[in-house]
């Protein structure tokens, strides 16, 4: 672990980032949201120099802010890497444990594990967290693999663009206010929930492979309107036969409608 490897005043400049605040704001619904942010070149050397990475070809630096305990878990990442690289810019209750080790949540502190190093946090309560990566030594974002991927429609899903959300554990959320989910397909899976729906928020999907999924719509209903008369409705001067106004229902009055109709005269 290396201490103070940014300065509190590096550290406020990145809190305040306005990227970094609109991301903050996912939290409300998500427990996890990843994103990259471009750095000052001050700033970027320092982690290059202090963490001994090349972050020379990455215009936009990997954070991650995080709200509550994270499982136990083994990064994985886009490509293969030898290292997670990671820096805590808030303070937080609980404790980051490394490979059984356990470490206090510290701003400006670094954290650099091997790959294949089980980690996670404990205690840490609602407490939200800002962090640089958890990242490889090229600048790649690593971390738990995505169970669940929340899409806006069913076209993003099919197509896997513009996901709203993703979440790191088989327990459906609420996105953006929606609740009641249709699973489109899950990728890698071996006996996954069937796909279909709804799935409201709160149930657990079968923990295996990832699940995309779009919100659920109800369905509209048609109601169909009839139109009743008795022959109370009806009066007759013996060769035509009316309605009488107002008489026509259609469930809750009459229609104001008046009609006749041809009767055959008797001979």
């Amino acid at each position: 672990m290396l201490h103070n490897l940014l300065s509190s005043n590096e550290i406020t400049e990145i809190v305040n980032n306005p990227i970094v605040e609109i991301n903050r704001e996912k939290l409300a619904t998500l427990q996890k949201v990843d994103f990259s942010v471009e750095l000052s070149d001050v700033i970027k050397t320092k982690l290059e120099t202090g963490l001994d990475i090349d972050l020379s070809h990455i215009t936009s630096i990997p954070m991650r802010w995080i709200k509550g305990d994270s499982i136990p878990h083994i990064d994985k990442g886009d490509a293969r890497f030898h290292n997670t690289y990671l820096v805590y810019l808030t303070d937080s209750i609980g404790n980051l444990f490394v490979d059984g080790i356990s470490y206090p949540i510290t701003a400006g502190d670094a954290h650099i594990f091997s790959e294949g190093i089980e980690h996670y946090t404990i205690n840490t309560g609602d407490s939200e967290r800002l962090l640089i990566g958890p990242m490889s030594e090229t600048g790649f974002h690593v971390g738990v693999p995505s169970t669940i991927i929340y899409f806006e429609n069913e076209t993003d899903a099919t197509t896997t663009m513009n996901s709203i959300g993703t979440t790191y554990d088989y327990t459906i959320e609420t996105v953006n206010d929606i609740s009641s989910w249709i699973i489109l397909t899950n990728s890698g899976g071996t006996d996954p929930t069937p796909n279909g729906g709804p799935y409201a928020a709160g149930y657990t999907l079968n923990a295996t492979g990832i699940y995309y999924l779009y919100p659920y719509v109800e369905p509209t209903t048609t109601t169909t309107t009839t139109r009743s008369f008795s022959m109370k409705s009806l009066f007759t001067d013996n060769a035509r036969v009316y309605y009488k106004p107002h008489s026509l229902s259609t469930g809750g009055g009459g229609s104001g409608v008046i009609n006749h109709r041809i009767k055959q005269r008797r001979t």
